[in-house]
């Protein structure tokens, strides 16, 4: 799995009254709290239509219909998706 390290910090008050962008969290005072801040989401790769193909291939015996399997490769892609970058 891929991990993101943070970018930033958002500083911020308990009570809600002020909140800053930081680099450094280890400068808390009392009362505050950080929250990570990460990159934008990666850019998703999805599978090509060969491998959606060979997918195809090792289910026709599960599932007959051709759009059945089609939207089964789907899932299987978003789930290895959802695992990499959730």
């Amino acid at each position: 799995m891929n991990k993101r390290e943070p970018i930033a910090w958002m500083v911020y008050t308990v009570d809600g009254q002020s909140a800053y962008v930081t680099d450094n969290p280890t400068d808390l005072k009392e009362g505050q709290s950080a929250y990570a801040l990460y990159p934008g989401p990666f850019e998703q790769i999805l599978l090509t239509e060969e491998e959606i193909d060979r997918i195809d291939a090792c289910i026709d015996k599960f599932i007959p219909l051709k759009e059945g399997k089609r939207l089964f490769a789907r899932a299987v892609e978003k789930a290895s998706w959802e695992k990499n970058h959730g």
